[in-house]
């Protein structure tokens, strides 16, 4: 893992992503931290002593626990060979469907509630995804999915 990243943790939010991420995180912002982050991705699937994926407890992986797991499902799906456009749409559905913002939240039906905030959310975490997806999917031409075997040449 980046050494950076460990000790600093949400300072580099900003570095990363040129402001802040959207909150609670589409899948594409996610995994772009989780790829400058951490070296491959079984590193930052490692469960840790309570059972979670390592990247879910780091402070330096913006977004909300459910979101945190749908970028790291994300990067599975490609790590399992779906090609990146599917990958990259199937990220965008995700991003729709959280906490159903694109239509205008959960609670449409409740006193008070704003449809429009939650639409401006998703506009904005879907812009700030879409900033992302070239240079994503470039860094995942070099980033290992898949950790290299001890007998490949990695240190055990």
């Amino acid at each position: 893992m980046n050494p950076l990243f460990e000790t600093e943790g949400v300072r580099y939010d900003r570095q990363l992503f040129e402001a802040r991420a959207i909150y609670p995180g589409h899948p594409v912002t996610i995994a772009w931290a989780i790829v400058n982050v951490y070296d491959n991705l079984d590193e930052a699937l490692t469960q840790t002593e309570h059972g979670f994926p390592h990247a879910l407890g780091n402070g330096s992986i913006p977004g909300a626990g459910g979101c945190v797991y749908n970028g790291l499902q994300f990067l599975v799906y490609l790590r399992d060979g779906m090609p990146s456009d599917e990958a990259l749409a199937m990220a965008d559905r995700m991003w729709a469907d959280c906490d159903s913002q694109k239509a205008g939240g959960y609670s449409v039906h409740k006193e008070g509630h704003d449809p429009e905030k939650y639409k401006e959310r998703w506009r904005k975490g879907q812009e700030q995804a879409d900033s992302f997806k070239e240079r994503l999917v470039a860094k995942l031409a070099t980033w290992p999915l898949k950790a290299v075997p001890a007998s490949e040449g990695a240190t055990p």
